[in-house]
């Protein structure tokens, strides 16, 4: 049932739903040809270009035999999404099923599909986070069974799954201190092999010796949010609307279940411990609304005694009024990642531009460029942090010019070394109606939403 509804809204659009399935597209096919270097070779203005860390090393992995299908390459990469989406689903499944007989499998794959239009959204934008998830049950399962060597595999590889891999040692503590206040016993070796895994993970890494360096910049660093960084709308506080239609299902259960629950296990007081926590979170940060509706879910289902008239009311609400709401928002989705002008462009560049050509562009474009365009070279992409802690005064330099924001802007690619410069006339449009009538900037190429400039060679 999950299955079928992922597949549904995955594949009800002509084009990916999110862009950073690109980029991370785009590394799949560089070590599809086996370029497993340490550096990035398209950012110039990223610590990526010297101390690449690959955070989502094992997804990148699994999506390379997916790129080889017989079918088109967009695709290609909606079976990957599917098969990551299915296999933490299964492992899901797998984990309640341990620890609640009474589980009901079409109510909860209902629950999971349908219960958030946030959370499956970005569940369906396709992260190294769809992996990891599967791979936080198969802890879960292993480290309740005191499976040892499981436990440190599990551990080790979660490291390379995706950034948010202390979550592992987080839980093993809260359930070493459950086990010792409840039976006095200390599952030692467990937690042990937990903290030694993570680590292992850590510093056995593809990436060495940069992941220090990266993994420090994506936790602590994104953390404390570093001033004069651009806003991006991953990291910020979400909007309440959007919120609110990803809570409002969910948030009634957890109600009745705190009121209505018999038998409260440690598994109830863990999860909702951290659904509390990771709500706190996620006011700050949207990147992890997804942990908190996961750990809502668990809560709910550990077990199962609720009245069926709950039950019975919510599946009716989740067929005839969520699944129409969550599709009409992947339409939406769908049709604001339309990649058709990006293509365009990129299609003139190839054919227009020599290799390894530095072309002036911003971060938020990086990914489909870097995928259509992959021999170009470019300013920097994905995170602006990645600029900001490679070089902060360039990093500033450059924003000043796609925002518009000092005098002379228009001199700024010229200064840093650049002949051309890409815009995207949504996000940039005052700066492009000023370049426009400036002499020393000649625009080569305009569609709907992009256009590109040459520096003229008497500004040199």
């Amino acid at each position: 049932m999950t299955t079928f509804f992922f597949s549904l809204f995955l594949f009800s659009g002509p084009n990916l739903p999110d862009n950073d399935l690109y980029y991370h597209t785009a590394i799949a096919k560089k070590y599809l040809n086996l370029n497993f270097t340490q550096e990035l070779p398209w950012p110039e203005l990223s610590i990526q270009s010297k101390t690449f860390t690959d955070f989502h090393f094992l997804f990148h992995l699994l999506e390379m035999p997916f790129l080889l299908l017989p079918f088109s390459e967009i695709t290609n990469i909606k079976f990957f999404i599917l098969f990551c989406l299915c296999f933490s689903f299964f492992q899901l499944i797998k984990y309640l099923e341990s620890i609640n007989p009474k589980l009901d499998y079409l109510f909860v794959s209902l629950f999971f599909a349908l219960g958030s239009p946030l959370f499956t959204g970005r569940m369906l934008f396709g992260r190294g986070i769809i992996l990891f998830i599967g791979f936080y049950f198969l802890f879960l399962r292993s480290f309740n069974e005191k499976k040892h060597f499981p436990t440190f595999i599990i551990s080790f590889f979660s490291v390379w799954c995706y950034a948010g891999f202390p979550l592992l040692i987080l839980t093993a503590v809260l359930f070493a201190f459950s086990a010792y206040f409840q039976k006095r016993e200390l599952p030692i070796n467990v937690l042990f092999l937990t903290i030694l895994g993570v680590t292992c993970g850590l510093i056995i890494h593809p990436s060495f010796p940069h992941q220090f360096m990266g993994y420090y910049v994506e936790i602590i660093l994104q953390a404390v949010e570093p001033m004069h960084i651009e806003p991006i709308a991953e990291w910020m506080a979400p909007d309440r609307n959007l919120v609110f239609g990803g809570v409002w299902f969910i948030l009634p259960w957890i109600i009745l279940k705190f009121l209505l629950n018999k038998e409260w296990k440690p598994e109830h007081f863990i999860f909702l411990s951290l659904t509390f926590l990771y709500l706190i979170f996620s006011s700050a940060s949207l990147r992890l609304f997804e942990m908190f509706w996961l750990f809502a879910f668990l809560f709910l289902f550990v077990s199962t005694e609720e009245p069926k008239i709950f039950k019975y009311l919510s599946i009716v609400i989740l067929i005839f009024i969520l699944f129409p709401n969550i599709y009409f928002k992947m339409q939406n989705q769908f049709k604001h990642a339309d990649p058709t002008s990006a293509i365009d462009t990129t299609n003139w560049i190839n054919q227009n531009l020599k290799k390894e050509e530095k072309i002036f562009l911003s971060w938020g474009d990086f990914p489909i460029f870097v995928y259509k365009s992959p021999e170009m070279r470019y300013l920097y992409g994905l995170n602006p942090l990645y600029a900001w802690a490679f070089d902060s005064n360039k990093y500033a330099l450059q924003r000043s010019f796609f925002e518009g924001s000092t005098e002379n802007f228009q001199y700024i690619p010229n200064l840093l070394g650049y002949k051309y410069v890409i815009l995207n006339q949504f996000y940039n449009q005052p700066v492009f109606h000023f370049l426009k009538t400036f002499a020393g900037m000649e625009l080569i190429y305009e569609n709907k939403n992009y256009c590109i400039f040459r520096v003229k060679d008497s500004v040199k």
